[in-house]
């Protein structure tokens, strides 16, 4: 009996099948060619903030990738996901449990037919169990599980972009609004000095009263403008503070005011095939989510089959006291438990089939066939986004390039004709109209000059962060120490928390 056991089990285990379909790669339309004639020459660059040459910026950069919370919380996913991983893995494998149990019974001595004495029971085993992946319901399990994982390490990647574009604008827009507001002081100080004069010529009796007021008002109109810039400047210190995982108060000790907007000092190009734009993290990561759902069709189809298990029991067992023997015979029974007459095994086959379910599952199925069709949709969008947000970068660039030249030519013109209004009025020859004209359009020309600078900067950063610079899918990501310490406190974790955790897709990760 045995033996045909055995070869029932053999059988069933080489006939075994995968069912689902099988994943096939999604064609997404992409351009030929980048539609801007002047290519420029974005690499891949591992560390391209470095090319703003900036210190404060790397070193707020570095404690970013180590301190920003929203990184963290994606890393732990990552974590939690490959813990589950290893659970689909060992679901394959049989399940073995060691069980034991004593027991004393005392019945009551008017107990019917007649009192008996005390019963003991002990009982020492294994019990194992075995779902034979007959359907390969359990690789599709795993599959799913393997790409989910994946797509986790892929979200982690776009998080990582993400922050450290975030940082870097927000410190060029820090550094932007420092320098509009330092220019505003010195306007007003400009201004200031003409209102000087405006009260001479009018304390004089050279001027009318209007002259005076046209001065003051210009004055008040200039200095209603630090209030916007200063409330937008502690916003964007606060923000700064967020992406750093700290306060704001600690931010500003990083900083350094009265630096100049960064300029990206190394030459700004596209010179990356147009293909390329699929390793982006956001577009892997919609792949692997395509993937999951492919395989979670076969999970589902599997129901439609019975499934099938081995079970089996081996241990020991012993009755002492007052039992009932068999023909309802009454006597003594006792043993040692460790002998070789305790001895009992069972072993088993099973199968359950869900045959009557009422299309529970074919609505399934066609619930996961329908989310498989939309993660490839949502892929395709990906893609097309991908090509856009690039191409709107590197046009934005290249006009924000042609905007600030214009107006610095501009800024020039402005500032030497408010030196020549002021200087006309103070010697009479023009009224202050003229020097109120030039004096307001120098405020304003240079404000836009340096947002312009600010938006080259801005610009370049959104090159990056759209052609998914600073991340590399196989680039090892680790935890950092003190979370590391924090949940080994709780739990014991072993190794497991101290392993890179490596993006990289082999042949072995789907298979497994």
């Amino acid at each position: 009996m045995i033996k045909g056991f055995y070869t029932t089990a053999f059988i069933t285990l080489t006939g075994c099948t995968t069912i689902g379909p099988e994943f096939q790669p999604i064609k997404a339309e992409l351009p030929e060619k980048w539609q801007l004639k002047e290519n420029a020459n974005v690499g891949i660059n591992e560390s391209w903030w470095k090319g703003f040459n900036d210190p404060v910026l790397d070193q707020l950069i570095n404690i970013s990738h180590q301190e920003n919370l929203s990184l963290r919380e994606s890393l732990l996913r990552i974590v939690e996901a490959r813990a589950i991983l290893g659970v689909t893995k060992a679901n394959n494998l049989p399940r073995t449990k060691f069980n034991g149990s004593a027991s004393s019974t005392k019945q009551s001595e008017h107990a019917s037919p007649q009192p008996l004495d005390n019963e003991e029971l002990f009982s020492l085993g294994l019990d194992s169990s075995w779902e034979i992946d007959f359907w390969g319901k359990l690789f599709r399990q795993r599959e799913s599980a393997t790409a989910s994982y994946h797509s986790l390490i892929a979200n982690h990647g776009d998080m990582f972009v993400t922050v450290t574009a975030e940082v870097a604008s927000t410190y060029i827009s820090i550094i932007t609004l420092e320098q509009r507001i330092k220019l505003l002081m010195e306007n007003i100080k400009l201004q200031e000095r003409s209102l000087q004069i405006a009260e001479v010529w009018f304390n004089n009796g050279g001027r009318t009263e209007l002259d005076l007021r046209q001065a003051q008002a210009l004055v008040h109109e200039t200095r209603s403008q630090l209030p916007g810039l200063e409330q937008d400047l502690y916003k964007k210190q606060s923000a700064l503070a967020v992406l750093l995982g700290t306060h704001r108060s600690k931010v500003l000790d990083m900083l350094n005011p009265g630096s100049s907007v960064p300029q990206y000092q190394l030459p700004v190009s596209l010179n990356l095939p147009i293909d390329l734009l699929r390793r982006r993290p956001d577009i892997r990561a919609s792949e692997y989510l395509a993937k999951m759902r492919n395989a979670d069709i076969g999970v589902a189809k599997a129901d439609y089959y019975p499934s099938f298990s081995l079970t089996g029991n081996l241990g020991l067992s012993v009755t002492t006291g007052i039992s009932t023997l068999a023909g309802g015979i009454s006597g003594s029974s006792g043993g040692d438990l460790f002998s070789t007459e305790a001895k009992q095994y069972t072993g088993g086959f099973g199968f359950s089939w869900d045959i009557f379910n009422f299309g529970r599952i074919e609505n399934n199925v066609l619930a996961s066939d329908a989310r498989l069709q939309q993660a490839i949709e949502s892929y395709k969008m990906t893609v097309i986004s991908a090509v856009k947000e690039t191409e709107d970068a590197m046009f934005s660039l290249q006009k924000a390039e042609q905007q600030e030249k214009a107006l610095t030519q501009s800024a020039s013109a402005y500032t030497r004709a408010s030196t020549l209004s002021i200087q006309q009025y103070k010697d009479g020859a023009t009224d202050y109209q003229s020097v109120l004209d030039s004096l307001r359009q120098l405020v304003n020309v240079k404000q836009s000059q340096v947002q312009a600078k600010g938006q080259i900067a801005l610009n370049v950063v959104s090159l990056y962060k759209a052609v998914g610079g600073g991340w590399f899918f196989d680039k090892p990501i680790e935890l950092p120490q003190k979370t590391i310490d924090q949940m080994a406190k709780r739990t014991d974790w072993g190794e497991k928390l101290n392993n890179s955790i490596h993006g990289s897709t082999t042949d072995s990760d789907r298979a497994n």
